[in-house]
This record gives structure tokens, C-alpha cells and sequence, in this order.
């Protein structure tokens, strides 16, 4: 009995540590459950209508209030653990033992490691998703540019699981515009401006390639139609249209969907002639997409 109590007295720096560690930890995940949860940050509530790149914006907050988290965490936690020791050491009237030291220097060593790759990775994440929402506004302010031409113009549209970029309703037809930049294109860019070619459902662009945004711009479109016969009751062909700010294409043989600059949508959407919209038909799907947005924002506010 008496080995067993010095043992657990020797242990018992050790047992401290690991459960303020535990608590720490489930203190500083219980925060992050509320940051990705959180989904009306900054945000007013009520609106008719988003503003363009709202969920991209959104993406923005949760991730900045992650890296301040992490921030603190590492700067904390450590130092939080050295004082229990010391304060042990203190009260308890022992000297530092060498298993100690080691358990001690362990943990903070890995945690440092951690943290610091984790702050590594969201703070290129916010980057990114910051000139995704910069490429988003230009092409906004690109597309407002219809309204004056008799089209509807709508922005970060809500489906329930996704946003579609922008939404354009007029004469010539609906569109579905994705203009997000894809991660893997960021990544390799770097800032710089580069060609993309697209064939098929691959972007290439700096010997990356991308098989994702293509099909996810079409199945944008193909569930706008869905919803719009549905809603509307008018069965109409809804146009995918591809734009990247900051890439050029060098060419673009995409039968599925338009791939054009952002200098050319206006141009590019003037010109599709195959799905032509009477005035009637252009109010009714504008007030059925708006009506959307109302009861998107309704539920946003009772939350």
C-alpha cells in the first residue's frame, strides 16, 4: 500500500497536467463548435436580397474568428500548463522531477506544433477566400451592368445546400454564373495571373487540374431549372456560365456551358439567343427568385 501511494504521488504532477490539459481542450473545441455553427455573424438580418459573395463572407468570419482562437490557444495553453506545474511545485514543496520535465515539454512541444500548423493552414485559407470574394465583387460589378439592359440581377443565390454565385434573368434567357475561383487554381497561381484552358469538364491551368468546377456549375444550373419549373411553373433552360477573375481562357471547348473572361459576360450573355424571355415571363421568374430570397432571410432570422 505504501508503494502504491508514493507511485501515485510520484504520478501525480503528471495526472494534474494531463487533466487541465483535457479541460483546456474541451473548453477550446466546445468555442470552435460555436464559431462553425454560427452562421449570422456580422450579418444583418431581414434582407431581401445578398449581397454578392455573402456566403463567401461568411466563410471569412467563421475563419478568422478559428485563427484568433488558435491564437490564443497557443499562446495560453502552454503557459497555462508551466504555471500548474510551478504552482504543484510550489504548494507541494517538491522539486522537478526529470520524467516530469520531459511529460511537460512534450506536451507543449506538440501542441506548439499543432497550433502553429493549424494557424499556417487557416491563414492561408483566409487568403484565399478573400480574393475568392474580391473575384466575386468584380464580377458583380461586371454583371450589374445589365440591369440598365432590362435584365434581373441576383447574387449569391440560396438553394438550401449551396449558393449559386449570381443569377442573371433577361431577354436572352437565366443564367447560372459561378465565378469562385477553385482552391487548387489559387493555390498554384499564387497571385500571379495565369491562362486556363477548358475541355470537357477539366480546367488545366499552371499543371493543375480541375474536375469539379465545371460539373459544379452545370448541376447549378440544371437545379435552377428544377426549382424554377417548379416554383414558376415555366419550364426553361438555364445557361451555365463559368468565369474565373484573374484567369484568362486560352481556349475553352466546353459544349455543357459558356467559359468566358470576366470583361466578356455581358457580351457573352447579349449574345446567347436560344432561350429568349418574353417581359411577363422575365417578372414572373424575377418575383419567384425573389420571393426565394425572402424566405431564405425569414429563416435565417428566427434562428
Amino acid at each position: 500500500m505504501l508503494i502504491t501511494t508514493q507511485k501515485f504521488v510520484e504520478l501525480l504532477p503528471l495526472v494534474i497536467m494531463f487533466a487541465v490539459l483535457v479541460l483546456l481542450l474541451a473548453i477550446f473545441q466546445r468555442i470552435l463548435g460555436a464559431i462553425r455553427s454560427d452562421r449570422s455573424s456580422g450579418r444583418l438580418q431581414g434582407l431581401t436580397l445578398r449581397s454578392p459573395g455573402a456566403s463567401v463572407l461568411e466563410q471569412i468570419e467563421r475563419t478568422v474568428s478559428e485563427f484568433n482562437t488558435f491564437v490564443v490557444a497557443v499562446a495560453v495553453l502552454p503557459l497555462t500548463l508551466l504555471l500548474v506545474y510551478l504552482a504543484y511545485l510550489y504548494f507541494g514543496k517538491t522539486s522537478a522531477g526529470r520524467l516530469d520535465i520531459i511529460y511537460l515539454t512534450c506536451l507543449v512541444t506538440g501542441f506548439l506544433l499543432y497550433g502553429t500548423n493549424k494557424l499556417r493552414r487557416l491563414n492561408a485559407k483566409k487568403k484565399r477566400l478573400l480574393r475568392m470574394f474580391a473575384g466575386i465583387q468584380m464580377v458583380a460589378q461586371e454583371i450589374n451592368r445589365l440591369i440598365a439592359s432590362g435584365y434581373r440581377v441576383y447574387h449569391d443565390f440560396p438553394s438550401g445546400r449551396f449558393h449559386i454565385d449570381h443569377v442573371v434573368v433577361g431577354p436572352t434567357g437565366v443564367f447560372a454564373i459561378r465565378s469562385r475561383i477553385p482552391s487548387c487554381l489559387d493555390r498554384a497561381a499564387r497571385d500571379k495571373p495565369y491562362s486556363v484552358s477548358a475541355a470537357g469538364e477539366a480546367l488545366s491551368a499552371s499543371k493543375v487540374t480541375d474536375n469539379i468546377t465545371i460539373r459544379t456549375t452545370v448541376f447549378h444550373a440544371a437545379w435552377l431549372a428544377n426549382w424554377l419549373l417548379t416554383a414558376a411553373g415555366d419550364a426553361v433552360r438555364v445557361q451555365p456560365l463559368l468565369t474565373l477573375p484573374g484567369y484568362r481562357f486560352e481556349f475553352a471547348d466546353t459544349p455543357e456551358i459558356i467559359a468566358v473572361d470576366p470583361t466578356r459576360i455581358i457580351d457573352a450573355v447579349r449574345a446567347n439567343r436560344a432561350n429568349a424571355l418574353g417581359i411577363e415571363a422575365i417578372q414572373r421568374l424575377g418575383n419567384e427568385i425573389e420571393r426565394k430570397y425572402r424566405r431564405a432571410s425569414g429563416r435565417s432570422a428566427s434562428r
